[in-house]
């Protein structure tokens, strides 16, 4: 305490206040810190809700491409087909631009050989589709009814296992830190 006391009153001001700006630089960096903490949690959640948005986008239109493709089959009058087939190529140039969204965020190997996998089935997909639709065309609808029995329904792609972020183990394990520079 005498070692306080010896000093002058100019010494022991410039002692407290150098103590003071230390503890407000301390505070600082620790709220700077904090705050970006938030934003990478803030990030990563929007970057999440963007998954959940195209994972339903691509899930609803190929649904959509599937039903449309069924009303195609059964409707008998021919007027009416051109605007049936607008509305699947719609739903189809749909799916297609949500899922251009996940090439562009995918970026570990896990990642590409899972979109990989959901390229190959909905190319099968279109591949069936289109043969159906060339049936349509020329008239033969009862085999593209067959083929699309059989075939078309086997390749629409296992959503839950491709893009489903609440079983997909790779959104489980995405880093938000990741995801901050994309948002």
């Amino acid at each position: 305490m005498n070692m306080i006391n010896d000093l002058k009153i100019r010494n022991r001001l410039m002692a407290g206040f150098g103590v003071l700006i230390l503890m407000m630089v301390a505070a600082t960096v620790i709220g700077v810190a904090s705050i970006n903490s938030i934003n990478r949690a803030i990030n990563s959640v929007l970057f999440q809700i963007q998954y959940v948005e195209h994972t339903q986008e691509v899930s609803e239109n190929v649904q959509n491409v599937y039903q449309h493709m069924a009303i195609l089959m059964l409707e008998t009058d021919p007027a009416e087909r051109p605007a049936i087939l607008a509305d699947l190529q719609g739903h189809r140039s749909a799916y297609l631009e949500a899922l251009d969204w996940f090439h562009k965020n995918t970026d570990t190997e896990e990642e590409v050989a899972l979109l990989k996998v959901l390229d190959d089935e909905l190319a099968k997909a279109r591949e069936t589709n289109n043969r159906i639709l060339e049936l349509i065309d020329i008239g033969n609808i009862n085999e593209a009814r067959q083929i699309y029995l059989k075939d078309g329904l086997d390749h629409i792609p296992p959503w839950s296992r491709l893009l489903m972020p609440w079983s997909n183990p790779l959104m489980q394990k995405r880093g938000s830190s990741r995801r901050t520079r994309r948002i």
